[in-house]
């Protein structure tokens, strides 16, 4: 009996390997032509890449769609413009190790349409929505507006795990940039932060978020409502602010806000689960999705200590949209990441970004809406 299990197994061997060279027959032989075509066209991104390199990492079908290794690799310069001269080795490393690694020929579902929509808030509610004025947090550190953002800023961190909490003195950092146009590599982004205050002066809600004019997002960040003030309209009231605020940046960059963009934890690792589906709730009230995990993407938070705290990237598009193309989610990951948590230790910080855009399909990301 033992002996017909192993000639059952080599003859199966046997007949996987006649089906794998069938297969491999079946493709187009790759030439000394179509490599050097690759070489030349790859030596556009990194000109230590030779024949060698190629035959051995870049995927046969890639190499003869040379159009196609052409887009990508043309597409992979752009995203080198939204990072600094030294850190573009860095980049270039971690395409490469992608290159070596996508499944040209791998199907993804088609996703879900998402489209954000607005809801309507009250006019008593809406005159609760204080908008910092960081132009008078910056020139008067000591005056009224200062102590507001800083009490929103405790306000809005204490309710935050502390794997997810930034020090305060980012939201600081953001302010004093908004007012000089230097946040990023664009002159248009802008940071946005507002309260909500009750009508005895108290702060029961906050939100951070910043204007990103080369994703033509608004990127939510922290938002919080107060327990006992929840289910009035206030969390409503904070995102119509960030909407509109996205807006006046858009026009005033000569653009268009097409997306809102967040994150937020997975409920199945969040250690508080209610919570965590609760703001889940809450994006799919305003008609978000998120990027489909079983594509294959991977996202989430790189923590002072290496970790990678598992996040859903949420996208809320102005226009119905089922699906990111890869450089669009690439783009993503890069401004907002360097932009988050670019505070990090610098080697902490690449290797996490590198796994997230390591883990982008070729075929772009689904974006899926039935999530909680």
């Amino acid at each position: 009996m033992p002996r017909k299990v192993r000639e059952f197994g080599k003859a199966g061997e046997g007949k996987r390997k006649e089906f794998g060279e069938r297969k491999l027959k079946e493709m187009p032989r790759i030439g000394e032509k179509e490599l050097d075509a690759a070489v030349k066209i790859l030596q556009g991104l990194d000109k230590k890449i030779d024949k060698r390199w190629v035959r051995k990492n870049v995927p046969r079908e890639l190499i003869i769609e040379k159009e196609k290794l052409a887009s990508i690799v043309s597409k992979m310069n752009e995203l080198l413009g939204f990072v600094e001269e030294d850190e573009k080795p860095n980049m270039i490393g971690i395409f490469k190790d992608w290159l070596k690694n996508v499944k040209p020929d791998a199907k993804l579902s088609r996703g879900d349409e998402a489209l954000f929509e607005l809801k309507k808030s009250s006019p008593e509610i809406s005159k609760m929505i204080h908008r910092i004025d960081f132009t008078k947090v910056v020139n008067e550190p000591n005056g009224e507006e200062y102590k507001i953002f800083m009490q929103g800023v405790e306000y809005l961190l204490e309710y935050f795990p502390p794997e997810e909490r930034v020090p305060p003195e980012v939201f600081l950092e953001a302010a004093e940039q908004s007012v000089s146009g230097k946040i990023g590599k664009n002159p248009y982004n802008r940071y946005h932060f507002a309260v909500a205050v009750d009508e005895d002066g108290e702060i029961v809600g906050a939100c951070s978020s910043l204007y990103f004019a080369d994703l033509d997002a608004m990127f939510g960040g922290y938002i919080r409502v107060s327990p006992e003030k929840q289910g009035k309209g206030i969390a409503t009231a904070l995102y119509n602010d960030r909407i509109e605020f996205g807006r006046e940046c858009a026009r005033k960059a000569g653009r268009e806000l097409k997306f809102f963009i967040s994150e937020v934890e997975k409920p199945e690792t969040a250690p508080n689960r209610e919570e965590a589906e609760k703001r889940l709730r809450v994006f799919k009230s305003f008609g978000m999705g998120v990027l489909d995990p079983s594509s294959g993407f991977s996202y989430g938070q790189t923590t002072e200590d290496g970790k990678i705290v598992p996040l859903y990237l949420m996208v809320g598009p102005m226009d119905k949209m089922s699906r990111l193309e890869w450089y669009d989610v690439a783009k993503i990951v890069i401004v907002v990441y360097k932009r988050i948590y670019g505070w990090l230790d610098k080697e902490i910080f690449w290797e996490g970004v590198g796994k997230i855009l390591k883990s982008i399909p070729l075929q772009g990301v689904p974006i899926k809406t039935d999530y909680i």
